[in-house]
């Protein structure tokens, strides 16, 4: 049982990569002093399997979606329909999500979204009901589009996106960056080393994964409604700016409504009624819209369906506090997440936008004695706190890409 127990361990602390089977063994050297310690290549030659053992590199062989690793510590990436839950692997995900960003229309506009404001491309609602569902290490397969250079920053989002729901995004380069940096160009040197920094920021911080979502308004979901799906109501309430607590129908209990005030059930799941919380229910004959089983996403009928409920929720919501709201955020997503202890609490802040986010405010429920700002590359910024309706606000004066407040008792 013991070698077992450390193969699990060891799964769990992988930081995977795709990687090309025609890049040169010595091109894994790239990879000395980064995060990343899992390749994933399809169609491995012997050389190459050797350079990557004698690097202490995992190598997991591509077969459609199945990672095969030895010694039988494989990793099955399904659609998300089919992810089991249950499983007891220690590594489960998905190949199925949307390349985070935001998106601009033609003609140069940005994209909104139901709230008016600009609309993130986002894995976050998907990967919250994750996070409350499983205690595996879960991954994450998403391709950049092809067809297109990405700038490090879209790299850095990615990473982050799925970092901030406690998830791996697996990195995978488009096969123009992707050449330049096996041929050691020095712009695709110095973008990835941008990109492991951002990557080590988020391995040293991955609360996310086991601290607990720092709101007071929950919401209960199952795949039958709208859990699995993007685009739908916890990225809506998140494009908001709402603190949310995601809560699986079949995690229900106790446990999983203390410190709940306000709890929306979307899946009409049985609460107790001395459970002690506010509860919501979806309007009297509204029935959550039907998605085809090949999507993933939410389409347009389907959010015109949404908008009996969206309204209730939007009411509910709207300009309330139920753990951290975020002000001047415009295309800036936030995540917050308290130790068991609630001695500290971290805000993600993550700048979808291609260009610095200035002037955000911060307001955290709670008494807190010091707030700071931590950034890639080990930047820490002191902030001040002063006073606000129910707790603390801190102002930060610019945002580059990515970030996190910790807040102290």
């Amino acid at each position: 049982m013991i070698p077992l127990f450390l193969a699990v361990v060891a799964m769990a602390e992988l930081w995977p990569m795709r990687w090309p089977a025609s890049a040169p063994p010595e091109a894994l050297d790239l990879l000395k002093g980064t995060p990343v310690n899992c390749i994933l290549v399809e169609d491995p030659s012997p050389a190459l399997a050797a350079a990557a053992s004698q690097r202490g590199l995992k190598l997991l062989k591509v077969q459609g979606e199945q990672l095969l690793g030895p010694g039988g510590m494989d990793v099955h990436l399904t659609t998300r329909r089919a992810i089991h839950w249950e499983s007891k692997d220690p590594v489960i995900g998905t190949s199925e999500g949307v390349w985070p960003g935001i998106e601009i229309e033609h003609g140069g506009k940005t994209m909104t979204g139901p709230t008016s404001a600009p609309w993130v491309f986002t894995n976050s609602g998907f990967l919250r009901y994750a996070r409350a569902s499983t205690d595996a290490d879960f991954w994450i397969a998403v391709r950049p589009p092809p067809g297109n250079l990405w700038r490090p920053e879209r790299y850095i989002q990615a990473i982050a996106d799925a970092a901030i729901c406690g998830a791996k995004w697996i990195i995978a380069l488009d096969d123009h960056f992707q050449d330049r940096l096996i041929r050691h160009d020095a712009g695709a040197l110095k973008d990835w080393a941008a990109i492991t920094q951002a990557l080590s920021f988020y391995k040293d911080h991955m609360e996310a994964k086991t601290w607990r979502e720092w709101s007071q308004f929950g919401v209960i979901q199952d795949p039958a409604t709208g859990a699995l799906l993007t685009g739908s109501l916890l990225d809506m309430l998140e494009s908001q700016r709402t603190s949310i607590r995601s809560i699986p129908s079949a995690k229900l209990g106790p446990d999983a409504l203390a410190g709940i005030k306000i709890v929306l059930n979307v899946s009409g799941a049985a609460i107790p009624a001395n459970a002690g919380v506010q509860v919501l229910e979806p309007p009297p004959g509204w029935h959550f819209p039907v998605v085809p089983e090949s999507d993933f996403m939410m389409g347009r009928k389907q959010l015109d369906e949404m908008q009996p409920l969206w309204e209730m929720t939007y009411k509910a919501t709207l300009r309330k506090n139920f753990g951290v709201r975020t002000f001047n955020t415009s295309g800036v997503m936030s995540s917050a997440v308290a130790a068991p202890d609630t001695g500290t609490l971290i805000v993600h802040l993550v700048n979808y936008t291609d260009f610095p986010a200035d002037n955000l405010t911060v307001h955290a429920l709670g008494e807190w004695k010091r707030a700071e700002l931590l950034e890639p590359g080990g930047k820490v910024r002191q902030l001040e706190l002063y006073p606000v309706s129910g707790g603390s606000g801190v102002d930060i004066e610019s945002l580059a890409s990515v970030g996190i407040v910790r807040f102290e008792r």
